[in-house]
């Protein structure tokens, strides 16, 4: 599998640091892509979030992502937001994995 994951710009990896939930998401997308596992719940990425408040806060890379995996339910909100630009801990990723093998 490659293109999993991309740096984070200017030529730059960072591996160190941590990732937020839009990356995760992205990261995790991309992985059920090359795996053709991935979901396909809505047409227009972005239609499926306006319920949330932060929504804006989601950079455009993020979108396809977010959307698919929000709207099949492996990704959850807190509180109508979506907050994709926090990091993520160990317990939001074990209720990501958790939620991806119930599917």
């Amino acid at each position: 599998m490659k293109d999993l994951v991309d740096g984070i710009g200017h030529n730059l990896y960072a591996p160190e640091n941590s990732i937020t939930k839009q990356e995760m998401a992205c990261m995790l997308y991309k992985t059920l892509i090359q795996l053709k596992k991935a979901p396909q719940n809505v047409k227009d990425n972005s239609s499926g979030l306006t319920k949330y408040t932060d929504v804006n806060d989601m950079a455009s890379w993020a979108e396809e992502a977010m959307t698919q995996l929000v709207e099949s339910g492996i990704i959850q909100s807190e509180a109508h937001q979506l907050k994709p630009t926090e990091t993520v801990n160990r317990e939001q990723m074990a209720v990501v994995l958790y939620n991806l093998l119930i599917q």
